[in-house]
């Protein structure tokens, strides 16, 4: 520390303003003390001339709750009275204090920065000093750019040179990136990014890469015992699990956001975080809690705000069903709802935020459940053990295991357990930051190449550009005049097809990214990219891809087996001296097309990655007990009076129920279900939506049709045709009339769970009646209504076949005067095609088709590899291929 502050201090003593310097300090090293010192020395600091080097020294942290500890730790040197300004109030605060004279230290976190330029018109050409403790995004981005703004020399532009004020404003802009001669940066950070080490690293010509000023490092202070070594006691788990489609379609989807849509699914599956729940109390009551005398504290590290929701709620349930006295937290921001309940941290918790920090530091409290929260700048002694629910890369990976790195009097270790990382991988992250970090300079070249990548979609056009930045410039608070002028360019973009938007999208955040970095650390004096970079930026919130872009299969997918096994115990080892960290905009953006595939295949590929070893014997007793659930009647008004989430809470007794009937038929199977909770919980999940859609289409048979009328009741389950063959108008016969309820029929038969059809109902559930379909086919002395039921069989037996036939039943109704027809469809326990008539250009053409019901429509899967994959996961692979037609 003390040499750190010397040669910061020789430089800038040497060297005057106008440099930047980077301080690789690990944690544990006493930055808040080093960061003090340095305020202290570089306030008072005069040049060989004795002129005063820096003005005033600003002071910037990224989070409040190291600000407090800066702000604590530089009072105890600077006594005297103003000498020191906390900014804790108001921008205006921030603004007297950098133009008056009597503050020399002013602390404050950059959040306050962006007002600046609101209240200040311009302040003296002063000289700066800014410490900026951890150095990751304070200094990158806009709120950095307003920043040097604020402080900058606004010189160098000539007006008699400039034709347009718009480009005067360009060129102050473009100048108040980059180095600037009267600000020097000081910048302290555990673990520098790339982009860290480009803007405040040196460059070593001999190896060409950006490091450090002075460094403290993880390994040495690891050697000298400030921090304890984090990775020396390391437990992963390999979970295992199994999922099934619980829909009879196949829909396809984008592979990436499915396979995260599924992960995210299993991850916050209540049977899943059941059993982490009791892998976590149990060690921490095992290994942890006699630790640090007693008092040692544990972390629960999820990947949500929910997951966080859940996994407390998990670890409450299991303890108070264990009957441990062991105190949980959760800290996460905000508000989550979660089956229409909202959850905050101070409702979970009982008291209020703020005091979450505090009591987690007592004894009653041992475990917090974070999300997002306490993973950086948050400094427990007492914290020995972390249990990591959540994938954890680069830096972050770093930063969130070192919350247990430091030392405490009777701390001895730390514990880590892992149920999502590699070992291996986690190893790979902490080589980077275990010695010097290095980076490699990044090619300017590569602004061009990104701007340019956005011409192939034509939606920027110069001239709009020109106009809407002129408009940005002069009046940037007219955000209507703004917005209008950027609608061009919006309707271009709205133009494109999906995955055209998506590249869109990717390229213009790219440009915006790399002309916010690169142009703080290498002049361009280019008015061309500064305008355009302003025109992107203003463009970007309208394109940006909306939060219902997340995908939800969670009503799609079935979870069906699952456990978690221990696979790597002991200490991952590290020996690097020195690491490489790349920027950002190494590579290139998403180039590739995210190809779509149907959800029985991603499964598939899922399953061969997570899958199990189990059998599927115990399911025979399952899907008998969920056949007689299907067939009561109470169930089926069940079914049908409740949403699937209400079905769900009256589920388990009915199923445990009717389980017992079973009792003697297999009665390992029953005792099985009663004595493992975790088994119950997965079977109740799989099997309540099957047990619901059947117990509805059951219902449906028998129920009174005027149930079963009405607009907006057709469903997945249920269609309405107006007529059987005859035109609803004219009345004349049309055979292809007669193939649309063949479809409908046919594509109940290919369902999971069956149908039911009402012909003579029209569109908007009003009745329409048969009575053009009974002329159509009048003979005298004959019944009409017995002349349609066999016309209707033998349309089914010639499309469908008599074995397909048999379970299709038909009753007739009469409804305000006119007849319908209930045709009640079972599904059926083998595909089956039908034989239709189609209209081709006036001519009618017999074609076998096979049909599916998908959402409240029906569709046919053309396809023969497509329908093949229908008929694998509907049937199973014992069915024959159905050849293509």
């Amino acid at each position: 520390q003390w040499d750190c502050v010397q040669q910061l201090e020789i430089h800038a003593r040497a060297e005057g303003a106008g440099n930047r310097y980077l301080v690789q300090h690990s944690a544990g090293s006493g930055k808040s003390n080093t960061i003090a010192w340095l305020a202290h020395r570089l306030s008072s600091l005069h040049d060989a001339g004795d002129h005063k080097v820096f003005d005033k020294v600003i002071v910037i942290t990224d989070r409040i709750v190291l600000d407090r500890q800066l702000q604590d730790t530089i009072y105890q040197f600077e006594h005297a009275h103003g000498v020191v300004e906390r900014i804790d109030k108001h921008s205006s605060q921030l603004a007297d204090a950098l133009g008056g004279e009597q503050a020399r230290i002013i602390i404050t976190t950059l959040q306050k920065f962006p007002f600046v330029l609101d209240k200040i018109e311009g302040l003296p050409a002063r000289r700066y000093a800014i410490i900026v403790d951890e150095a990751h995004s304070s200094q990158t981005g806009k709120a950095a750019e307003d920043l040097k703004k604020a402080l900058g020399l606004e010189e160098g532009v000539d007006d008699e040179d400039l034709t347009h004020p718009m480009q005067l404003a360009l060129e102050l802009a473009v100048s108040a990136r980059g180095q600037q001669p009267n600000l020097s940066f000081f910048a302290f950070t555990a673990t520098p990014k790339g982009r860290t080490l480009e803007l405040f690293g040196g460059l070593n010509t001999e190896t060409n890469r950006h490091e450090p000023f002075h460094l403290y490092s993880m390994r040495q202070a690891i050697e000298e015992g400030f921090i304890e070594d984090v990775l020396e006691n390391y437990i992963t788990y390999e979970t295992y699990w199994h999922i099934e489609k619980a829909i009879e379609d196949d829909p396809a989807y984008e592979t990436a956001k499915a396979r995260k849509a599924i992960a995210r699914f299993v991850t916050l599956h209540e049977h899943n975080l059941a059993q982490k729940a009791e892998i976590t109390v149990e060690h921490f009551r095992q290994h942890v809690s006699g630790k640090v005398a007693g008092r040692a504290k544990a972390m629960v590290v999820t990947s949500s705000r929910l997951h966080a929701v859940r996994f407390h709620q998990a670890l409450r349930g299991y303890i108070d069903e264990q009957g441990y006295d062991l105190g949980v937290l959760v800290a996460f921001s905000g508000t989550v709802s979660d089956g229409g309940i909202e959850h905050t941290e101070s409702s979970l918790n009982g008291f209020p935020e703020s005091q979450t920090a505090e009591r987690f530091d007592g004894d009653e409290h041992r475990i917090m459940v974070v999300a997002e929260k306490f993973q950086t700048g948050f400094d427990q002694p007492k914290l020995y053990a972390m249990y990591v629910d959540k994938t954890l890369t680069g830096l972050g990976a770093v930063q969130t295991l070192s919350r247990l790195n430091r030392i405490h009097p009777d701390k001895d270790g730390t514990f880590v357990l892992d149920f999502v990382n590699d070992a291996g991988a986690i190893a790979d992250e902490f080589e980077m930051y275990y010695g010097k970090t290095v980076a490699p300079p990044s090619d300017p070249n590569l602004l061009y190449d990104t701007r340019q990548a956005l011409e192939e979609f034509g939606v920027l056009h110069r001239e709009e550009v020109a106009n809407t930045v002129a408009l940005l410039v002069a009046e940037p608070l007219d955000h209507g005049r703004v917005h209008a002028s950027l609608e061009p360019a919006k309707d271009r973009f709205a133009a494109l097809e999906e995955d055209e938007q998506e590249r869109f999208r990717d390229a213009l955040s790219r440009f915006v990214r790399i002309y916010s970095f690169l142009s703080q650390i290498v002049s361009f004096k280019d008015t061309e990219l500064e305008r355009d970079y302003l025109f992107c930026r203003a463009l970007y919130p309208f394109i940006r891809a909306q939060p219902g872009d997340v995908m939800d299969i969670s009503d799609e997918v079935e979870l069906t087996h699952l456990r978690h096994e221990k696979d790597f115990e002991g200490s991952v080892s590290l020996t690097s001296d020195e690491g490489e960290v790349k920027t950002i905009f190494s590579g290139t953006g998403k180039l590739n097309d995210d190809l779509a595939e149907s959800l029985s295949e991603i499964i598939e590929r899922l399953n061969a990655a997570f899958g199990t070893d189990w059998t599927d014997a115990d399911r025979l007793v399952f899907d008998a007990t969920a056949a007689d659930l299907v067939s009561d009647e109470d169930v089926q008004r069940k079914a049908v009076a409740n949403t699937r989430e209400n079905f769900d809470l009256v589920f388990g007794d009915i199923f445990e129920k009717a389980l017992l009937g079973r009792m003697d038929r297999n009665e390992k199977v029953v005792f099985k279900f009663l004595d493992d909770k975790d088994l119950a919980t997965t079977v109740l999940k799989a099997y309540a939506g099957l047990v619901q859609g059947r117990a509805s289409v059951a219902y449906q048979e028998h129920c009174p049709i005027g149930e079963l009328l009405g607009a907006g009741n057709e469903s997945q389950y249920l269609e309405y045709k107006a007529t059987l063959r005859t035109h609803s108008d004219g009345g004349e016969v049309y055979k292809p009339l007669e193939s649309a309820s063949l479809k409908t029929i046919a594509a109940f038969l290919n369902s999971r769970e069956g149908g039911t059809l009402l012909i003579g109902v029209n569109d908007d559930g009003s009745t329409h009646g048969l009575a053009g379909d009974y002329t159509s086919l009048h003979k005298e002395g004959k019944d009409d209504r017995d002349r349609f039921e066999l016309h209707l069989s033998q349309l089914l037996i010639n499309a469908v076949g008599e074995a397909a036939a048999t379970n299709v039943t038909t009753q007739l109704h009469k409804v305000n005067g006119h007849e319908l027809c209930r045709v009640h469809v079972r599904p059926s326990g083998f595909p089956v095609e039908a034989t239709i008539v189609v209209d081709k250009k006036g001519n009618l053409e017999e074609k076998q088709a096979f049909f599916v019901r998908l959402n409240n429509g029906t569709r046919e899967i053309a396809d023969p590899a497509e329908r093949q994959k229908y008929i694998l996961n509907r049937w199973g692979a014992s069915q024959p291929v159905i050849p293509e037609a």
